[in-house]
């Protein structure tokens, strides 16, 4: 909380970490956004975040519960690793659900999903579904666990089977979180990147290669998730992302493309673990998010947008977790919904731990790619 005297001038809730450092380290770096806040005079409502902070423990307690904790952690990530898939939910209407209108069939003992999912040297994850002309596409991060990268490869759903197609994008970084528009006549595509430089990508077809579309001006560098919406003529107008440099979990800003490029929006600004970082779609005044707090990848919420210049969170209007989803594998965790407009296809992603006694090895193989990357 940023105060003066009693008075909160801003409030966010941040990532806690493995030691009380790392933990005051992200923690300081939320100062800039929760003073651009304050300044900008726009609290959001965060859920608990009028609460104040929770009763202390002696020090002894709380290094003993992280210790544990955290050789809890070593220990279960030595002998399993986490293996990504995706599935169709029936076709249903978000909005409605959202609204308080519907109800949202997730999957039942009668009538469980099927997930997919490559072989275990792969996984898929960030699912961003696309359909035009009775064809459903579905494009993909795809990660090499023998590399620790991910890539891009396209899907298609043929309305019984989910059929592999070629990788449509990939480079020497890690790439995520595709993000697929019919624009003004042609298609966009933007992924996350560990890499500064991020251009805005075009293709003719789907399940074409994607290219680089150079009449457009590159991402601004270190977006995580970015979601760009664009006018009537395909030119880029606002950008919504969480700031990896500050923290890619939990700091929420936003960009306007103008003459002199890309400017971030004073105030439109907020710190929040559970709601700040994307989950898939944005449609209808809701947008889907992760909840980044505790274990990543444990839950996902769809939550309402108020246009204040910015975006302004409240209550969830719902929240799924691994345990909503029935299948015949069940998920521990979900953090990605994507759909149609028409929300007639409706995908979600999800994970689940699988044991092997080369779960360290391949987690270390994961991580290597961005310790390793020099962001350029």
């Amino acid at each position: 909380q940023l105060r003066a005297g009693d008075r909160v001038l801003a409030a966010g809730v941040t990532d806690v970490r493995r030691s009380v450092a790392a933990t005051v380290d992200i923690a300081l770096r939320s100062a800039g956004p929760l003073i651009e806040m304050a300044v900008s005079g726009v609290v959001p409502v965060l859920p608990g975040g009028d609460r104040g902070p929770p009763e202390p423990v002696t020090a002894g307690a709380a290094a003993r519960a992280a210790q544990w904790a955290f050789a809890g952690r070593v220990a279960r990530a030595a002998v399993t690793y986490r293996q990504w898939g995706v599935a169709r939910l029936p076709a249903g209407s978000v909005e409605a659900v959202a609204t308080g209108n519907g109800s949202f069939e997730r999957g039942s003992a009668s009538t469980p999903l099927t997930w997919h999912s490559p072989p275990p040297n792969h996984f898929w994850a960030d699912p961003c579904v696309v359909a035009q002309h009775d064809q459903c596409w579905l494009f993909v991060e795809e990660l090499d666990r023998s590399t620790g990268r991910g890539c891009i490869r396209a899907l298609q759903w043929d309305g019984g089977q989910l059929q592999p197609g070629p990788i449509v994008f990939a480079t020497a970084h890690h790439l995520s979180f595709p993000q697929v528009r019919f624009v003004a006549g042609r298609w966009l595509a933007t992924v996350e990147t560990c890499a500064a430089a991020n251009p805005i990508l075009t293709f003719d077809r789907l399940g074409d290669q994607w290219r680089i579309a150079t009449d457009l001006p590159p991402l601004p560098p270190h977006m995580a998730d970015p979601v760009i919406e664009f006018d009537g003529e395909g030119r880029p107008s606002l950008l919504t992302s969480t700031d990896a440099v500050t923290s890619p979990d939990a700091h929420y800003v936003e960009h306007t493309f103008g003459p002199d490029g890309w400017q971030r929006i004073p105030g439109a600004t907020y710190v929040d673990v559970t709601s700040a970082r994307g989950g898939g779609s944005r449609s209808a005044g809701i947008r889907a998010v992760q909840d980044c707090a505790g274990v990543y990848g444990r839950a996902l919420h769809l939550v309402p947008e108020v246009d204040w210049h910015g975006t302004r969170y409240g209550e969830p209007l719902m929240t799924l977790t691994g345990g909503d989803v029935s299948a015949q594998w069940q998920p521990a965790g979900v953090h990605t919904l994507t759909w149609t407009p028409d929300q007639e296809h409706v995908w979600i992603d999800g994970w689940r731990r699988r044991k092997s006694p080369l779960g360290g090895y391949r987690r270390l193989i994961e991580r290597r790619h961005l310790r390793e990357c020099d962001h350029q």
